[in-house]
């Protein structure tokens, strides 16, 4: 008897240690699996990074050539699990700042900038209406000197009077503390003409001088340009960079220009992309650690995003690169206009080659903020993933940016909390990991209503292309629109990185059916 209960306790431990055994691997297997999700079709191991940098190099050195795009990447296979995070969504501890003096009928297609030498001192710039049936507006500033605690409203930039409007602004700061501001300026009608201009700033955003001229080529419509300027330290921190579509006839023209001499003078324009028929839209810059110029944009005839990378300070392009597919998700309810995808993009300043891409998206049935990194400056791109915890209303217009302490943030438009899938809040995301894990919260403490006050671009209504935000090793510092005080005015929020919940996990987004975009003409000549 004794021996049998001897038998039978060994039985047991067997037993248990078994059961303990699968419990692990059954652990293991899940880790494994989330970390799968992240893994590029083409893997660059430690040891073989520097050939990739060489072959990088090689490539760079090739001037730009208009061939026809290579084959899509391989993108890994997509699971279907859900994202795991919290519902409802936790409300930020943030204030938030009204930042425009509401002198104007509408404010919309915000801009921010943080000066490297005064973390306190932030410069926002938008478009300021003063018509908003006809669609009349002009670009005007707003700084702090305080961290976004109180803001001071500029008013209209002055100087480009001969225009009827002032578009498409963007903000970037030197490391010498110089405020740039550039815009698109546009004559409408028959006889539309459009050139870009830049401003600058040498007391942190509040006096401005007289625009310097980027580029008048007249020869098509010039049009969402964007500005970056090299913080790198390497040997051409300070160039400025710009790049900008040019739509000439049934062509859109990818288009890039740099400045040396902060901003006074302007190289001739560089073509990028240009193929009869072929419409491309929203190029935006970024530049990496090592002094890297990126530019991403939508190939709209393809439904596909394209890159271009230069190493030599913007003097020469890699050929244009074919990137992740998406879908669009226009119409959006309320009659927003949102007719194509455009990019957001961030390098991150502390892994090298190491790039963030965020869009919005409509390939799940329903808008969502799309996520995908690059750890290869662009030549391959991870699956992409859903990072909105929710599955079911729109999320739309986000924007990315990164900072030297690791870590990603995205801002969005989002109405998961109005089952009438109308009523906006502006939600952010935060990831520590390079974007394998995310938290994320309402920033917004009233919900807006974007019809109020909507601006007409066209037939729809113009709640803005894009939106902002700034961060550094303590908090972000988040920029946008929103209708609570009865039309479209300018906010901000500064969230602390102690505010965060907990990180959840994301699932990937799956394939993009194709649907041909159309190819949009520039609204400031409608």
């Amino acid at each position: 008897m004794q021996q049998q209960s001897t038998r039978q306790t060994i039985g047991r431990a067997i037993r248990t240690f078994c059961l303990l055994g699968l419990v692990v691997l059954g652990g293991a297997l899940a880790w494994y699996s989330v970390q799968a999700q992240f893994v590029t079709s083409r893997p660059t191991s430690a040891s073989s990074a520097p050939a990739a940098t060489a072959s990088l190099r090689a490539q760079a050195a090739v001037p730009t050539a208009n061939a026809t795009s290579p084959p899509a990447p391989t993108i890994a296979p997509s699971p279907t699990a859900l994202a795991a995070a919290p519902r409802p969504a936790q409300l930020a501890e943030a204030p938030n700042v009204r930042v425009s003096a509401g002198r104007f009928t509408g404010h919309s297609e915000v801009t921010l900038a943080r000066n490297p030498r005064n973390s306190e001192n932030m410069v926002g710039a938008s478009k300021m209406f003063t018509d908003n049936a006809s669609y009349q507006f002009r670009i005007g500033t707003y700084v702090t000197q305080d961290g976004g605690q109180t803001w001071t409203d500029n008013g209209h930039l002055p100087g480009l009077e001969q225009f009827e409007v002032t578009s498409d602004p963007v903000v970037a700061f030197d490391n010498a503390g110089t405020a740039y501001v550039e815009v698109l300026a546009a004559t409408r009608g028959s006889r539309s003409a459009s050139s870009l201009y830049l401003y600058k700033s040498v007391d942190g955003g509040t006096t401005w001088g007289q625009p310097l001229l980027v580029s008048d080529d007249a020869r098509g419509f010039n049009d969402k340009q964007w500005l970056a300027v090299d913080l790198s330290g390497g040997p051409h921190d300070g160039n400025l960079y710009t790049a900008w579509v040019q739509i000439v006839d049934d062509t859109y023209r990818i288009l890039f220009a740099r400045s040396t001499d902060a901003g006074a003078t302007w190289s001739e324009p560089r073509v990028l992309a240009a193929d009869e028929r072929v419409a491309r839209q929203g190029p935006v810059v970024t530049v990496g650690s090592g002094g890297e110029v990126y530019v991403v944009w939508s190939n709209l005839s393809g439904s596909y995003f394209e890159s271009s990378v230069s190493v030599d300070g913007g003097f020469s392009f890699t050929p244009p690169r074919h990137g992740l597919a998406f879908r669009n998700v226009d119409p959006l309810n309320g009659n927003l206009r949102r007719s194509f995808v455009l990019p957001a993009l961030a390098a991150d300043p502390r892994r090298p080659q190491t790039l963030y891409l965020v869009w919005d998206d409509g390939r799940l049935g329903d808008a969502d903020v799309l996520f995908s990194r690059s750890t290869d400056g662009g030549a391959t791109w991870q699956a992409p993933v859903v990072i909105n915890g929710d599955i079911t209303n729109d999320q739309f217009q986000p924007w990315v940016a990164a900072d030297a302490n690791g870590e990603v943030f995205v801002q969005w438009f989002d109405r998961r909390d109005d089952p009438a899938d109308l009523l906006v809040h502006t939600y952010a995301g935060r990831s520590t990991d390079g974007g394998v894990t995310w938290s994320e919260l309402r920033v917004t403490n009233v919900a807006s209503d974007p019809t109020v006050g909507l601006p007409l671009a066209g037939d729809a209504g113009f709640y803005g292309d894009y939106q902002a935000l700034v961060s550094d090793d303590t908090e972000v510092q988040l920029f946008w629109n929103e209708t609570r005080d009865g039309q479209q005015e300018v906010y901000s929020a500064s969230i602390q990185d102690e505010h965060w919940g907990l990180p959840y996990a994301v699932r990937e987004a799956g394939p993009a059916r194709h649907n041909r975009s159309p190819a949009p003409e520039a609204i400031e000549n409608e």
